[in-house]
């Protein structure tokens, strides 16, 4: 049976991109035919099959295709797509294998079964044909020189060491000696980025003499300060006007200490003619320079999470894209790489093309002085940086232009900030994530879309449900992606979420909101963040079943839980998945909320506490008590006798305690209970449970809240960066699942003996290494 044609929109893109990376679609250098091979031999091995793309090498010793993509259609798992594309493969004997959608991609290689990889990173766009011939062999290439990655590493103990000398020369630590630093490293590698033009015959529109091979001849320390503050700066500043990055001087005064830098820093090579982005080397030195720098580490969200979300928006050439927080610039410097890899040849071989690109299609704010650090990263990465403004984005005085400009956002908001200008807003609001959202609906057009990582304290917190509720109104909110705790590490632990939406400032008609949960983000989720090389990404999960070309027919495709707008709604417009996950479908059970079962009663704020029980006051149940064990640890703290303690304020044997913080950071504390044995008070860090219905028992609500499946969902609805907080009100919409009780009364009395036997068994390790000690000690005064 033949296929049905691929759809028209998505081959026009795959055309654009292969032309603009020189593959030959039509004339006598072909190397691109669309659904039949290029011989009769060929057709024959495919069987009446027909590969939407069949890719072959310019070099014609090579007798068999090098590639094969296949295009996605509405509602086609790329994954099927893959596997239809691997098949065909086979057939023609072509090692690599692309499927696409126009915006995502996948990749495999047909004789490792593996995906491809470029420099460490799964491939995720198509190549030119001289990348595409180092894979003939293999699935993994690298195009960064070993004497770059090399570079990278002293480049970043080069900035150790310049630190001692930038303190000398009475610059703070922090952001000034960053800024100086950056300063001389973004004349280095200018002059780099600049050389290498000059190899592969491109104009540069710098003069050698402002470049660094020539400044860094200079002897005389005094001399070349004053050549870079003379000549090269102001050079270098009337070339990029009123938008220029660097200085009309350096901070730097001593000229020796320059030299020390500049000294330090010649050696280094830090890029080379075959890697993609020559400004890669600035960003490494950004990730890694402010991963310890708490004033600075705010300012990265990982590449794979970024180039997700830019897919997502799928910004186009003609279109302006935003970020109102751009801190480093990650963001938009992505958005203008996916701009201009989807131009075509004849857009790129057109000046006011490429002016339009590089002047009027890239905007971005920054309320610190990091924006000129973005600047400099916008142009090392291939520019755009002109409209890159130091501004307060959610001041509507100071904005660079008008609400309703925009066609695109993306942005990653900074997390729990308060705003002065809240009461300028739709919501009037004082809390900055708030503000952060309905700044960014208010600046795009009509139709325009966006995607934003958001704290997931946004997604259910109950003071923003009216926020919310107004996101609803103004927008089709399409797809929210939850992301792991972890993911921002070692900058912060917060728990975030990809939030999708489409549509802005049009009539919202009765939608869905599809809901994606990442596990595993491909990474390890700990400071150290490294590439798991053996365990799926969900974000490549996600991107292979987004269909972007046709977002209707998400539906068809697996892994989204799929919510309607009404009962999003009737939740609150809370927008975490587990809300609505029917598990009354899945089992026999009878799922019931928690606030129709319970009440919670909040401890209260001790202060004159002994820390040993002297007196032994009146007890009192505190974090430590759950941390040493939820069947029962007698209290560590005791209140003096002659305290007043109200009654709800007061526990009895067999009450029920839950935990409403956490002690540390890791201790995962929160939402665990301890069933009360003794008479005492418990502190605000905990709650009683209270039960008000006859269908649940305590103690079967005790083995409840010590589910890792419980434990997970409950501390979903927890915020604070480094402490954290159960937010109650939500809390109370969990669902568990509650059987007769006849059933309840059998569980708690198995797992009673359960539990018999398990201390039994602790007691005989605790004899055992009595004993053991006993005998080691006869032995010692034996000697």
């Amino acid at each position: 049976m033949a296929k049905a044609p691929v759809e028209a929109d998505t081959r026009y893109i795959i055309d654009k991109k292969l032309e603009s990376l020189n593959w030959y679609l039509h004339g006598g250098g072909r190397n691109v035919y669309f659904e039949n091979p290029r011989s009769e031999t060929e057709n024959k091995k495919l069987q009446g099959k027909h590969p939407d793309y069949i890719l072959y090498s310019s070099e014609r010793d090579l007798n068999h295709p090098i590639a094969i993509i296949e295009a996605k259609r509405p509602g086609r798992d790329l994954n099927e797509a893959l596997e239809q594309g691997l098949g065909y493969a086979k057939k023609l004997n072509s090692p690599i294998v692309f499927a696409t959608d126009g915006v995502f991609y996948k990749t495999i290689h047909q004789k490792t079964n593996q995906a491809l990889l470029l420099n460490g990173e799964e491939l995720d766009e198509l190549i030119r044909e001289s990348l595409a011939l180092q894979y003939l062999d293999k699935h993994e290439v690298s195009t960064v020189p070993r004497e770059v990655q090399i570079s990278r590493v002293d480049l970043i103990n080069i900035f150790t060491e310049a630190n001692d000398d930038l303190r000398k020369v009475g610059l703070r630590a922090g952001i000034e000696r960053f800024n100086e630093f950056s300063n001389l490293l973004f004349l280095k590698l200018l002059s780099d980025i600049e050389a290498l033009k000059d190899e592969q015959g491109f104009k540069s529109e710098i003069p050698k003499f402002a470049r660094w091979s020539n400044f860094r001849e200079i002897k005389d320390n005094d001399e070349l300060l004053e050549n870079l503050n003379k000549v090269v700066l102001p050079k270098l500043n009337k070339l990029y006007g009123e938008n220029s990055v660097l200085p009309k001087e350096l901070g730097i005064n001593n000229g020796k200490i320059v030299r020390s830098i500049v000294d330090k820093l010649d050696p280094l090579i830090l890029t080379a003619i075959n890697m993609d982005v020559k400004g890669d080397s600035f960003e490494h030195f950004l990730k890694a320079t402010t991963s310890t720098k708490n004033d600075l580490g705010e300012y990265f969200t990982p590449r794979h999470i970024v180039k997700t979300m830019t897919c997502l928006i799928n910004p186009q050439f003609g279109e302006t894209v935003y970020d109102p927080f751009c801190g480093t610039g990650g963001m938009l410097i992505q958005a203008f790489k996916h701009i201009y890899d989807n131009m075509s040849k004849s857009e790129l071989n057109d000046p006011e093309h490429l002016k339009r690109l590089k002047k009027y299609s890239i905007y971005g704010s920054e309320i610190t002085n990091t924006a000129r650090i973005a600047k400099m990263n916008m142009i090392l990465s291939g520019d755009g940086h002109s409209n890159i403004t130091q501004t307060d984005s959610l001041n509507p005085d100071k904005v660079s232009k008008k609400h309703g400009e925009y066609d695109a956002i993306i942005s990653n908001i900074p997390y729990s900030q308060q705003t002065e200008y809240g009461q300028r807003y739709p919501i009037p609001n004082n809390n900055g994530d708030s503000i952060c959202v309905q700044h960014c609906i208010n600046a795009l057009k009509k139709g325009g879309r966006m995607a934003l990582v958001v704290p997931e304290g946004f997604m259910f917190r109950k003071d923003l449900k009216k926020t919310r509720e107004w996101l609803f109104d103004n927008c089709d909110v399409q797809t929210i992606v939850s992301l792991p705790h972890g993911v921002f590490l070692p900058y912060t632990g917060v728990k975030t979420n990809i939030m999708y939406c489409k549509n802005v400032h049009k009539p919202v008609k009765p939608n869905n909101v599809f809901f994606f949960e990442v596990i595993n983000d491909g990474y390890s989720l700990d400071s150290k963040r490294i590439k798991l090389t053996e365990i799926k990404s969900d974000i490549k999960d996600f991107e292979s079943k987004c269909s972007i070309t046709n977002e209707e027919h998400v539906n068809l495709i697996g892994g989204f839980d799929i919510i309607p707008r009404a009962e999003i709604k009737r939740k609150g417009f809370t927008l975490i998945n587990s809300f609505y996950q029917n598990r009354d479908s899945e089992c026999d059970l009878n799922f019931v909320e928690l606030g129709d079962l319970i009440k919670l009663t909040r401890g209260f704020s001790y202060k004159s506490v002994y820390l040993s029980p002297i007196d032994f006051g009146i007890p009192m149940y505190n974090l430590k008590s759950i941390q040493k064990g939820y069947k029962y640890v007698p209290s560590f703290k005791y209140i003096k006798k002659d305290t007043e303690i109200k009654d709800r304020y007061m526990v009895k044997e067999g009450d029920l305690l839950v935990a409403i913080t956490d002690l540390t950071p890791t201790s995962e504390i929160i939402a665990r209970s301890i069933i009360v044995k003794e008479e005492g008070a418990f502190s605000m860090d905990l709650a009683k449970i209270n039960v008000i219905s006859n269908s649940v028992l305590k103690q079967y609500l005790h083995i409840i809240f010590h589910a890792e499946s419980f434990l997970k969902e409950a501390r979903r609805f927890s915020t604070g960066t480094n402490v954290k907080h159960l937010d109650l009100d939500n809390y109370l919409f969990l669902k568990i699942p509650v059987p007769p009780v006849k059933e309840q009364i059998k569980l708690i009395e198995e797992l009673g003996e359960k539990d018999k036997e398990i201390i039994e068994k602790e007691q005989e390790i605790i004899n055992i290494k009595e004993n053991v000690n006993k005998s080691l000690n006869r032995l010692w005064v034996d000697k």
